[in-house]
């Protein structure tokens, strides 16, 4: 892109190493210009398979891709038939997405993809790791779905908040349903790079059956998400007609979105005390990587606002008033 509309011209094709036998793939351009390519291979089974990584490190076209040796494997293959999708069939859904945020973690990579106890197994279940050094290693898996059963979860979707390095996971949750065959769609956040993750939340309304729907494509190959400003949107295949406007009503899917927004601890203010200059000291506790308002007042009815701060990874702001002498001062912090 070259600005809003303007798309420049493409350099020359480069060539994927190993890829041949791969499908199912991803890609992700770093804060410094890389390019990470990745894929699943072999991609011609129900499983099992390894997710593959290749580096461009200049993201020119000059340059070339490397292989990594570092390599993942999943018991998903890229033909994995399960209730919820028996025709159309299921694979890893890899996903890769860079930290360009300026937060603690820029320049982090992050990958979603899905894997199973083994090869035939129903029991699909949504994973992340990261990795600090463009796919050379990766951390250890973190699975992100916590249900304690048995039935599937599929088609995981990662993007990243660039304004708060936040990272928002959505997939399509089979917990609810007795035969494995309805689906939901359900999502988390990380707040610290990738290594906690919130409960996830049922954000869809309603249960969907992609089942011999979409003449044969059923719930198709991917889930659409973006996110930005500490809300997320995510886009999926809905035929529950929940929001009563579906033109198909029950009978065939259509695009459904939400807007999830990524709402902190409530905070709390505590005094740290004065210092020189009649300066004075406010420690504010909450969810980290979130911008606080800080307001104060002389009479609990007219409130100015004195400033403005992040919380850092701890979930802890400190702020100071440098003109707090006052006899009597009271602070409210508060977002947005």
């Amino acid at each position: 892109m070259t600005g809003f509309n303007a798309i420049g011209a493409f350099g020359a094709e480069l060539a994927i190493p190993g890829s041949g036998s791969g499908n199912f793939g991803d890609i992700a351009i770093g804060p410094n210009g890389q390019v990470v390519a990745a894929y699943q291979t072999p991609s011609g089974t129900a499983g099992p398979s390894t997710i593959q990584f290749a580096l461009n490190s200049t993201g020119s076209t000059s340059g070339s891709f490397a292989l990594a040796t570092s390599t993942v494997p999943t018991q998903m293959g890229g033909f994995r038939a399960i209730p919820a999708q028996p025709s159309r069939t299921v694979d890893a859904e890899l996903g890769l997405v860079y930290d360009i945020s300026n937060g603690p973690h820029r320049g982090r990579l992050h990958l979603v993809y899905t894997d199973a106890p083994d090869a035939t197994s129903n029991d699909l279940n949504i994973f992340t790791r990261y990795s600090d050094n463009n796919g050379a290693t990766w951390s250890s898996p973190h699975r992100v779905n916590t249900d304690a059963g048995t039935n599937s979860q599929f088609f995981s979707k990662i993007a990243l908040d660039p304004t708060t390095g936040f990272i928002a996971v959505v997939w399509y949750d089979c917990r609810n349903s007795a035969a494995n065959n309805l689906v939901e769609l359900w999502g988390t956040v990380s707040l610290d790079g990738g290594v906690t993750f919130l409960p996830e939340v049922k954000i869809s309304a309603g249960s969907t059956s992609g089942v011999g729907k979409g003449s044969g494509n059923e719930l198709g190959d991917y889930l659409g998400l973006d996110f930005y400003g500490g809300m997320f949107h995510p886009c999926w295949a809905d035929d529950s007609n929940s929001t009563g406007d579906n033109p198909d009503g029950t009978s065939e899917l259509d695009f459904y979105t939400a807007a999830v927004t990524v709402v902190p601890a409530v905070p709390v203010l505590t005094s740290v005390g004065f210092g020189t200059n009649a300066s004075f000291t406010l420690k504010l506790t909450s969810t980290p990587m979130f911008n606080f308002r800080i307001d104060a007042s002389t009479d609990l009815v007219n409130w100015s606002n004195i400033g403005s701060g992040i919380t850092d990874t701890n979930g802890v702001l400190f702020f100071r008033e440098t003109n707090a002498a006052y006899s009597a001062r009271m602070y409210r912090a508060h977002w947005p």
